[in-house]
């Protein structure tokens, strides 16, 4: 049995190191076929172990010195020795050595797997997307999720049921969440996008929940009737001719979105969760901060609000009822309605809105003061309808001012950011093609070193060019391109922090919306464009497919 042992050791020993001098460099192997020949020599096997380990200590110090001395040649060139061929003798290298070139590359890679790197990356990739969000994000929020459902965390699946992108999954974390924690049943009222169709589902269990857990809020029974209304408010839009009715006529003969308009206009508070849904954004993302700000952001985009057509239109209805009580002698009943029409406003106004419903409340204060101005004029109250008069002159003038602070707020914020959206782009673009083109020239020339191939000619030209000057220019870009990146990572920090407010939490959408502005994707996807690409890159064909024949005549000329 030792012998046997013995043997086993014995060959290994020798084995292995036969396999070294195959691969042994060709300058040093005379060292390894040394070892090797001192092996015969060696009786004991514990010995020719120790001896064939301290060979392959030799061996690998050879190739580490041949490593170091690959490294130190242009890319494309082996150990041939001697001068670098070039010209109509031979093929073209790069003027920099390997190792240069390695250094340059993996200083701008660097910079880019960083932290802030990788978050501008991910953000300009989900603009090129339309900020729609990818398969890694469901990925991501999936994997969240599993992990918020492990640790019984009932704030981080609100987050996910808020964000992901899918309607029945996007319930089924809603449904967790609230199980875990009833105090968030307001999720149910704050995920609806009509751009993509995504809602809460809410069932008729769910509505009854909501309104049981806030029933004091116009907000729980306003979502409620924009889900209900929606296709109506649709069908009405395709309607036409014969088959055309006023919207307010659809929408009234539906008593469901009647019923929970009315408990709208009557409900005390108006409260549209908006910040209660911001803050457990800004929770979750800074405890998981690798998750996709497209993701992150569109989610808190998505944030439900009444639909404002929907909300004039029974405005509409109930000045119009108002009026007809006022004509028939009730105006202590004409001025209840027109109250509640201009209440509901002035409550949305005062709210933590965002601007797009103050602008909604202002047109219900708007409308019902004029209700209340032409109740008046018809019954002689010419004084209170002076007053209202007044009254609406003011409104008229906040809504206008309101308007124009918006578009000034809005433009400053474009206009600081849109050069730096430019560029940011532009440096995203010219360095994911810098990192293409090094790729390929890279393989081009290793390729034809390692099957001896001489390529010569304009492909190899411009590839020993983009290694000599590509990785300095990848470097560059990379620079500028977390450098323009700087406001908005300075905005997601202050977000994640607790640092912004409403308003400027807006900014921050708006800064995200002038990036997706500036996408070159935008541009492909234009017609005009595309037709406009197609015909230069058809034109240029032509070109070279003209000159290459013209010069192909000239040679054949020169040689006769």
């Amino acid at each position: 049995m030792a012998t046997m042992r013995n043997s086993l050791l014995s060959r290994v020993a020798v084995q292995s190191m036969q396999w070294a001098v195959r691969v042994w460099p060709e300058s040093s192997r005379q060292w390894g076929m040394a070892v090797l020949g001192e092996m015969g020599e060696i009786a004991e096997p514990g010995a020719a172990l120790s001896w064939a380990a301290g060979g392959m200590l030799l061996f690998l110090r050879a190739m580490l010195a041949q490593f170091l001395q690959w490294m130190k040649l242009p890319v494309g060139l082996g150990f041939s020795g001697g001068a670098l061929p070039s010209g109509n003798n031979g093929p073209q290298f790069p003027k920099h050595s390997r190792l240069a070139t390695a250094v340059v590359l993996l200083a701008a890679v660097t910079l880019l797997f960083l932290p802030t790197g990788r978050e501008a990356a991910r953000t300009v990739e989900a603009s090129w997307r339309g900020f729609i969000p990818s398969q890694r994000d469901r990925q991501d929020l999936e994997e969240l999720a599993a992990k918020a459902e492990k640790e019984q965390d009932a704030r981080t699946l609100g987050f996910v049921a808020l964000t992901y992108p899918d309607t029945d999954r996007g319930t089924h974390f809603a449904d967790e969440a609230v199980k875990l924690d009833p105090s968030l049943m307001w999720i149910y009222a704050s995920r609806y996008s009509y751009c993509c169709n995504v809602n809460m589902a809410p069932t008729a269990a769910r509505v009854k929940k909501l309104k049981s857990y806030d029933p004091d809020n116009a907000m729980v029974y306003l979502v409620n009737a924009s889900v209900e209304g929606e296709p109506l408010v649709e069908k009405a839009s395709k309607a036409t001719g014969s088959a055309w009715k006023p919207l307010s006529e659809a929408l009234a003969k539906n008593d469901e979105w009647m019923k929970d308009m009315e408990a709208a206009f009557h409900a005390p508070k108006y409260d549209n969760y908006f910040h209660r849904h911001q803050e457990l954004v800004r929770e979750t993302w800074k405890k998981a901060p690798g998750l996709s700000p497209g993701a992150v952001v569109i989610g808190l985009w998505s944030h439900s609000i009444p639909n404002g057509l929907q909300m004039q239109t029974y405005a509409e209805l109930r000045v119009n009822q108002a009026l007809k009580a006022g004509a028939a002698g009730n105006v202590k009943d004409a001025e209840s309605i027109l109250a509640e029409v201009t209440d509901l406003g002035k409550r949305m106004m005062a709210s933590e809105a965002i601007t797009f419903e103050q602008m909604v409340g202002l047109g219900l204060t708007k409308r019902g003061l004029e209700g209340y101005e032409k109740l008046y004029r018809a019954n002689a109250q010419t004084k209170k309808a002076d007053e209202i008069e007044a009254e609406l002159r003011e409104v008229e003038t906040t809504t206008g001012a309101r308007i124009h602070a918006y578009i000034d707020w809005r433009e400053g914020i474009a206009r600081g950011l849109r050069w730096r959206a430019v560029l940011l782009q532009a440096a995203a673009v010219l360095a994911l093609l810098l990192a293409i083109g090094i790729g390929l020239s890279l393989l081009l020339l290793e390729s034809s070193a390692a099957i001896g191939r001489k390529s010569r000619g304009w492909s190899r030209r411009a590839a020993c060019k983009l290694v000599d000057y590509g990785p300095a220019a990848f470097l560059v870009t990379s620079l500028t391109f977390l450098w323009s990146f700087r406001p908005i990572a300075a905005f997601f920090e202050q977000y994640r922090l607790g640092e912004l407010k409403s308003p400027e939490v807006l900014g921050m959408f708006w800064q995200l919306f002038v990036l997706g502005a500036a996408s070159p994707a935008l541009y492909f996807f234009d017609p005009y464009h595309q037709w406009l690409l197609a015909t230069i890159g058809l034109a240029a064909i032509a070109v070279f497919v003209v000159v290459r024949g013209l010069l192909r005549l000239k040679g054949a000329a020169g040689r006769l």
